[in-house]
């Protein structure tokens, strides 16, 4: 399986866009909030370009790569997991505690990446205030995908989640 994180955006676009069952919307998702937490560091990377002693900039930045890296993390856990699911759901005969268990794993990561997007969102509004001027779209842009990356992830967290117990009824 491919890294997410090392491939390029057209190779991430090319795996999602593709007949494969995975990469999906929980790996894309998980990309969004890196994207988003990218687009507040480029609005304090510019804004300390300007005030770089501000050390509660500094600090919100170190938080926001935390959130990148561990996203990305995300995506790559869900595109093997997400795998992994639709395989033992073809199996044959299925699983049902396999299906069950790996249901499980997707719901707990959905939540995961749920609960970084609100810290995401969260800390970007924390300092907002003190973002430059030039810089507040990004903040905004940061804001509208972490939203849409946490529609997607309640969707799926909610699809998963029927799945546990109902994997006998599968196939």
């Amino acid at each position: 399986m491919t890294i997410i994180a090392s491939q390029s955006i057209s190779g991430f676009l090319a795996d999602l866009s593709s007949t494969s069952s995975s990469p999906g919307s929980g790996a894309a998702a998980a990309v969004t909030l890196s994207t988003a937490a990218a687009l507040a560091r480029k609005a304090l990377a510019i804004t300390l370009k300007h005030d770089p002693e501000n050390q509660r900039l500094v600090e919100a930045d170190r938080q926001l790569l935390g959130i990148v890296e561990a996203a990305l993390a995300g995506a790559d856990e869900d595109s093997a997991l997400f795998a992994d699911l639709i395989a033992m759901q073809q199996a044959e005969p299925v699983q049902s505690g396999d299906v069950d268990l790996q249901a499980r794993r997707l719901v707990e990561l959905a939540e995961r990446l749920i609960g970084l997007g609100a810290e995401l969102t969260a800390l970007v509004r924390s300092v907002s205030d003190d973002v430059s001027e030039t810089m507040k779209n990004d903040v905004l842009a940061a804001l509208a995908l972490c939203e849409s990356a946490t529609l997607i992830l309640r969707a799926n967290a909610t699809e998963n989640a029927r799945l546990v117990g109902n994997s006998a009824h599968i196939g």
